[in-house]
Formats: C-alpha cells, sequence, structure tokens
C-alpha cells in the first residue's frame, strides 16, 4: 500500500497517519454442529448411525449466495449439489470409517458459480472410527501335543490365549475375556486351567480409544489325556530280547500313538499297542519311557527304571585226549561282567551216544569227567545261568583221537647246513584219527636231554614247519646235534623218533671303511679280510664295482651302503656292509682369461653358490689379498692366477684365470725399408697384443696410404705393392681394449 500527498505544501496541508487495522476481504463465516457456536469435530463408530446438522451465519455481506463443499478422506473439496443454504443436514446409516469434513462457500449472486469469488467457512470435521478387527480366538495348549487340533486342548493343560487383533491397531485399549466357565479375564494373552474337561465357548470383546467395541466367540474342546502305563519281561539280560506290554489306559477317545524311548539312546514310534521287544547292547540301568498320544492331540508320560543284567560268556577248555585216557576232563573258562560267577549254575551234554547210566551224556558240575569209548567227532554244549537269571550256551567241537600216533620228520637242506641260518624241520607225524595234539622237540638230545621246546595242537604251525637256530659260530668247521621229537594223539598216547645232522661253521670277514670322500676324489679300493675262510666274494651297491672299487664321481653326493656278502667253500655265507658318504664340492665358476691395462688393475670374477667357504689365490704377486672370493689384480706382466675353493667338509675345486697385461705400444719414429734385413718394417712393439687395434697412415696430402685392423704384419713402407718415397708419414694408432687412440708421425728413411 501507498499513501501519497500531492498538496504544494504549507499551512493546513500536513499529512498524518494513524493506526490502520488489516483484515481478510470479504465477509465472516461462522459455522458448527447444531448451530453456529456449536463444536466443529464430531465422531462415531464403524457401522454407526447419527445425523448431523451443520449451522452456518454469515456477517458482512448482504442477501449473500451459498454452497456447501465435501472433503471425504483428504481427496480433495467438491461441491455438494442442491446444497444452497445456511444450514446442512448430513446423515450416517450403517458408518463405513473415514474422515468426513464440510464447509461453506458463499459469494455476492451469481458469484458462486465460480470458485475464485468464493469466501469459505473454516472445515466442521466428522471422524469415523473404525472397529477394531478381531480374527478367531487363537489358543495353544502349554505342553504341545502332537496333533492337536486348534480348537481342542487336554485336560489338566493350562491354555494361554493371545489376542491376534491387528498390531497396528493401537486404538485398541482393552479386553475382556469370557472362558465360559463363568471365569474372565482383561488381559491381552491371559492363561486358564479349566477344572473339568468339556466343551467350552470363548468369548473375546475389545474395545478401542474412542469407545468402539468388537467381540468373537470359538468353542473350544478340554479332552481327557490318556493314562500311559506298560510292564517289562523278567530278566532283562543284555544282548538279548526285552518284551514292553503297553497297559496304557483313555476316557472318551482312543490311543493312536506310542513313543517308546528305551534309555540307551534308541526309541520307536508305534501306531499299535502290540508289545515291543528290544535289545540292550550292553548291561546297565536305563530309565525307559511310554509316551501315549490320542486321537484328539493329548498325551500321556510315564517312566519305568529297569536293570539290564549282563550276560555270562560261556567259555570252556577243551581236553586234548586220545582213546586210551581214562576220561576226559572239560574245564569251564565262563566269566561274566559283574563278576558273579559263584552264583553261576552249569549244565553240560557231552554229545555221547554210547553214555549210559553209570556214564551218564550230561552233568551239573563245574569241571566234569566223562569216559568215550570210541575215537570219534563230538558236540560238547555248555549252559550257563547266571544269578540274575540270564541263559547263554556254547557248543564246540571236540575229538577223541585214535591211539596210535606216528612221528616222522624231515631236515630241509640237511646236507648244507649253516650256522648263521635256522634249521628248519618238515613234520610228517600222523595218527590213526584225530589230530596230534602235542609235540615235544628236543634239538640237542645228547648234549641237553632236559631241554625241550613243547607245541600244543592250537600252536603247531599250520604249514607244519618248525625252525630252531643253533647260533652263529665260525669254528670249529662243523657241529653236530641229534634231534629228537615226541609226537603225542592225547595224555598217553605217544611216539617218539630222532636223527643227527650237522651244522657248518659260517665264515667271518670285515672290510675297510673308507673315510668321508669328495666327489671329485680318485676311485678309493675297499679291502677285504677273509680270516684265512676260503671261497668268493663280492661288493654292491651305488657307485662300486663287484670287486671293490668305490668311485664318488659316479656315486654322486650322498650316502651310500655298500654290501659285501662272502660265500664260504662249504656254502655258508657271512654279509656285512659299509656306510661310504660323498660330500659335494663347492660350485666355482671362472672365466679362463682377463686383460687388463699396464698400470691398472682389475676385480677377478669368481663365482661360488654356497657359502661357508675359504679361498686361496697363487700366485698372490700383484693381488691385494690372496683369501678372498674376488681380489683385486693389478700385475705387471701376464699372470695365470689359480683359485683353490675348500668347503666346511674339507672338498675343494680349483679353477684358473689369465691376465694378460697390455702394455703401453712402444711406436718407433722412424724406420728404414731398404731390404738390408734392419728395421725394413714399422715394428710397434706391444701392439699384437691389442686383438682390436686399427692403424692408418696418411701422407702430407691427407692420402691414406695404409690401413689395418689388427697389427700382425707390421708395414713396410709400401702403398698398393710399391715403395713410398721417403719422407715424413702421420698415424692414427686405436689400440682399443680400453687405450686411448694415439697420433704422431713417422718417417721413412731410404
Amino acid at each position: 500500500m501507498k499513501m501519497s500527498n500531492n498538496a504544494p505544501g504549507g499551512c493546513g496541508n500536513d499529512f498524518a497517519l494513524d493506526d490502520i487495522t488489516f483484515r481478510a476481504c470479504g465477509p465472516i463465516i461462522q459455522t458448527g454442529f447444531g448451530s453456529t457456536n456449536g463444536q466443529t469435530t464430531q465422531s462415531l463408530c464403524q457401522g454407526s448411525s447419527a445425523a448431523y446438522t451443520l449451522k452456518a451465519s454469515v456477517v458482512g455481506e448482504n442477501n449473500p449466495s451459498y454452497q456447501w463443499q465435501s472433503n471425504i478422506n483428504g481427496n480433495g473439496w467438491a461441491d455438494m449439489p442442491g446444497n444452497n443454504a445456511d444450514s446442512l443436514n448430513i446423515p450416517f446409516n450403517n458408518a463405513i470409517a473415514g474422515v468426513y469434513q464440510y464447509r461453506l462457500g458463499i459469494a455476492n449472486g451469481s458469484n458462486i458459480t465460480s470458485a475464485q469469488c468464493r469466501v469459505y467457512s473454516p472445515p466442521l470435521t466428522i471422524n469415523v472410527n473404525p472397529l477394531p478387527v478381531v480374527p478367531s480366538i487363537s489358543a495353544k495348549a502349554v505342553c504341545a501335543c502332537p496333533g492337536l487340533k486348534l480348537n481342542e486342548f487336554c485336560f489338566g493343560d493350562s491354555i494361554r490365549f493371545s489376542d491376534i487383533t491387528n498390531p497396528a491397531d493401537t486404538s485398541v485399549k482393552s479386553w475382556l475375556w469370557n472362558f465360559g466357565d463363568n471365569t474372565t479375564s482383561t488381559l491381552p494373552t491371559p492363561a486358564h486351567l479349566y477344572t473339568n474337561p468339556g466343551n467350552y465357548n470363548v468369548t473375546l470383546t475389545v474395545a478401542t480409544s474412542y469407545g468402539c467395541t468388537s467381540g468373537i466367540s470359538q468353542t473350544i474342546n478340554v479332552n481327557n489325556k490318556p493314562v500311559a502305563a506298560f510292564s517289562t519281561s523278567a530278566p532283562d539280560c543284555a544282548g538279548q530280547n526285552v518284551t514292553f506290554t503297553d497297559q496304557s489306559t483313555i476316557t472318551g477317545g482312543k490311543i493312536v500313538q506310542w513313543v517308546w524311548g528305551y534309555g540307551d539312546g534308541q526309541s520307536d514310534t508305534l501306531t499299535n499297542g502290540n508289545p515291543v521287544n528290544h535289545v540292550y547292547a550292553k548291561a546297565g540301568i536305563n530309565t525307559v519311557k511310554l509316551m501315549v498320544t490320542t486321537d484328539s492331540g493329548c498325551s500321556g508320560l510315564t517312566t519305568h527304571v529297569i536293570t539290564v543284567n549282563p550276560l555270562p560268556v560261556v567259555n570252556f577248555g577243551l581236553p586234548a585226549v586220545c582213546l586210551n585216557d581214562t576220561y576226559a576232563q572239560f574245564t569251564d573258562q565262563s566269566t561274566i561282567a559283574d563278576n558273579t560267577t559263584s552264583g553261576f549254575t552249569y549244565l553240560w551234554n557231552f554229545g555221547d551216544p554210547n553214555a549210559s547210566a553209570s556214564n551218564p551224556d550230561t552233568s551239573t558240575l563245574k569241571n566234569p569227567k566223562h569216559k568215550y569209548s570210541q575215537a570219534s567227532n563230538y558236540n560238547v554244549t555248555l549252559t550257563v545261568t547266571s544269578v540274575s537269571g540270564c541263559i547263554v550256551s556254547k557248543t564246540q567241537a571236540f575229538t577223541v583221537n585214535g591211539d596210535t600216533p606216528f612221528a616222522a620228520f624231515l631236515v630241509e637242506n640237511s646236507n648244507n647246513l649253516c650256522s648263521s641260518d635256522p634249521v628248519v624241520f618238515d613234520d610228517r607225524s600222523t595218527v590213526n584219527f584225530g589230530n596230534i595234539t602235542k609235540i615235544k622237540w628236543y634239538f640237542d638230545y645228547n648234549n641237553n636231554p632236559q631241554d625241550s621246546v613243547v607245541y600244543l595242537q592250537d600252536s603247531i604251525p599250520a604249514n607244519r614247519k618248525f625252525y630252531h637256530s643253533y647260533g652263529l659260530f665260525n669254528s670249529p668247521p662243523t657241529k653236530s646235534y641229534t634231534v629228537k621229537m615226541d609226537v603225542y594223539s592225547g595224555i598217553t598216547c605217544v611216539n617218539s623218533t630222532q636223527r643227527n645232522i650237522t651244522v657248518n661253521a659260517n665264515p667271518v670277514v670285515t672290510v675297510s671303511s673308507p673315510g668321508p670322500l669328495c666327489q671329485t676324489d680318485q676311485p678309493v679300493q675297499i679291502v677285504q679280510n677273509t680270516n684265512g675262510f676260503i671261497g668268493q666274494g663280492v661288493f654292491t651297491g651305488t657307485g662300486v664295482s663287484s670287486t671293490g672299487l668305490f668311485d664318488p664321481s659316479i656315486s654322486g653326493t650322498g650316502a651310500f651302503t655298500i654290501n659285501y656278502t662272502f660265500t664260504d667253500q662249504n656254502g655258508c655265507t657271512y654279509s656285512t656292509n659299509q656306510q661310504v658318504i660323498v660330500n659335494p664340492v663347492p660350485a666355482l665358476t671362472l672365466i679362463p682369461d682377463i686383460v687388463v691395462l699396464e698400470g691398472g688393475q682389475v676385480t677377478l670374477p669368481a663365482k661360488v653358490t654356497t657359502d661357508s667357504l675359504t679361498y686361496q689365490w697363487a700366485p698372490s704377486t700383484g693381488l691385494d689379498h690372496d683369501n678372498i672370493l674376488n681380489p683385486i689384480a693389478s700385475p705387471t706382466d701376464n699372470t695365470i692366477y689359480k683359485l683353490v675353493v675348500t668347503n666346511a667338509l674339507g672338498c675343494s675345486v680349483a679353477a684358473k684365470i689369465s691376465v694378460t697385461v697390455l702394455k703401453y705400444p712402444v711406436i718407433p719414429n722412424a724406420f728404414t725399408p731398404n731390404g738390408d734385413g734392419i728395421n725394413d718394417a714399422w715394428n710397434i712393439q706391444y701392439l699384437n697384443e691389442y686383438p682390436n687395434c686399427t692403424v692408418n697412415i696418411f701422407n702430407r696430402y691427407g692420402e691414406k696410404v695404409f690401413s689395418e685392423n689388427g697389427y700382425g704384419t707390421p708395414w713396410d713402407g709400401k702403398y698398393h705393392g710399391s715403395g713410398l718415397p721417403q719422407g715424413t708419414y702421420y698415424y692414427i694408432i686405436n689400440p682399443g681394449s680400453g687405450r686411448k687412440a694415439m697420433s704422431g708421425s713417422v718417417t721413412i728413411i731410404r
């Protein structure tokens, strides 16, 4: 806003301002529910019915035109056709949740049709609050019975009810549960324990902070639980069937599942109540559990503690008897884990069809005797009953052997027995029925008749070969022994035989031991001492010849076992061995020659690949050190240096290098090529030692009259085969090899 005073000024033309109040352009509209001074907000619950009258008054406008607008759920303001008065009736029938807003627009006359010409009242709001959404009642038994249906529960279990109303609906503020047994709860997730089985109608009613309520009912069944019970067979023995018999009961239903837990980590799940068998692998105390489940999902559990007793381990010794023996003595060898063998009872069956009343076929003794009347094969059975009643039987085959054993044996290689080798005796014994039960050997019966070796039936080798060593000896040349053999088919049935054998002495030989060698050493002869024995010897092994010449260049480095075998003329042998160690030599690299300018120096370029080495150069003349790998050489004359490298094992290697000293060329300033044999050529001393030198000679006019690479043939003063005239000529000599070029003049004198 701008205010101007256009007066010319002077008396009476002053301009003054006072307080100015601004307001919105247009009339003032006042609205409310029921009256213009009523509330501006109303609320009701979803699904309710109500009617509202919206009133309006206008100040500052005469005879205005009216137009009511609505805005539903924030979707924008829209005219309500036909609602053109200062009041508006809004009815709700089964109200839908949402936010409903209304306002009145006014304008002059026909301008009411133009939204830009209207003035609007503040909005009036009706909130239709949603009801809480209550799904079906969710309830779970505290013990989750397998197969339990949603509306079926087990008597005696506490049931927890859960309100699963939409968790996003934070307007829910109260709960009322009616469990159908005259009890209620206002907790959102109560737990309830019914005192009797049966059907119950459970009701949940929830209310929001707006006062809106909703509810739902559901019938649940509280079923009886089964009573689990079972019995156990006796005695209970490890390794044998233990039988469990179901004795469970149920009122008002049927059992459909049996879960057995045997207490040893094993279990069975069955669908029938038949008796079950279980084998316990070991003795001990086990807690057996049975859980039974009904068709309504209710379960019952019971446990029994049972003791599984150990089985006797039945065993007995079989006597080695022949028909002539008085009786067969059987020996009990049974055991049990709980050491209650003193409580065993026994029942023997000797399997003898020829038994009689005076010689019965059975016995209840621990270690009984029985007399058999025929040489034959029998089956003997022992049944042992433990103090706990566990019964185990064992049957073993038993032979009553014949009464006529026959002793016989052969000696392998009997004509060439050596003291270093065991003598092999081949058993050829027989018996008229059954088996040989014992063999008794006397390997030196004449000298040591008290010494014997006994082989019972179970220890007789399957190949029937017996070995005996008489001990190594080198003298006398032979020893003789008497060998006796006693063969048994029972206790009293025995037969004997014997024979003499001769055992030859073994030679004894020593061989020399070559010390540690180096790979570059010369071959070494290994020497053997046969100590007077006559025969043939041979060497074998890496790097050695059959005669004992060991060559380290053939074997290479490392440790090698050299074997020597000597065979005496009696056929007996002696073997020995020696360990030979071949150490490596250092790996040395050295070029054969190198050059150095007179007065200069050069590092000798030796290379090695290992550490802990010593070095020795010879001669030491011209070297700064003679005991390092790379000395600096400054000889005055051509010299051949030798390097010896030695490792910590004492092995050495040597190499040579020739150092050529390139001396300064001595250049004559004149020569006389007149054919008198004296100074006929331009001889430049030492220039021939420079293999890559170049010599160029020019006349006074700059014309090149001589050029050569390498000065092997001295210049004779000629050019194209003709002698040059007497005079002064100019040269440029480039020796190379690091020496600078030289220039000057030379005079031909004729």
